[in-house]
């Protein structure tokens, strides 16, 4: 009997992969799109595009580098001592 492999070891098939680069490719035109539409609307437009543009690249960086905030706080609360508040 063969063992089976993982989901992480198995190949992504060449359609899922042109499939994620093309919406990955949409996704940063709309972000692009919608950060210059913004940018033209008076008042906060400006800093409004900016935050959209810099939460898109930090997303992204966050999501390439595995980062989780859920295991930063479970960390937190797991090695915090539990006392009783009365």
């Amino acid at each position: 009997m063969l063992p089976q492999s993982s989901s992480l070891e198995r190949a992504a098939s060449p359609t899922t992969n042109r499939l994620q680069a093309s919406l990955g490719v949409v996704s940063l035109i709309a972000l692009v799109a919608g950060a210059y539409a913004m940018h033209a609307t008076p008042g906060a437009g400006a800093p409004a595009s900016l935050s959209l543009l810099l939460g898109g690249a930090l997303g992204i960086a966050f999501e390439c580098g595995r980062f989780c905030f859920f295991c930063i706080f479970r960390n937190l609360i797991e090695r915090r001592p539990m006392a009783v508040v009365t």
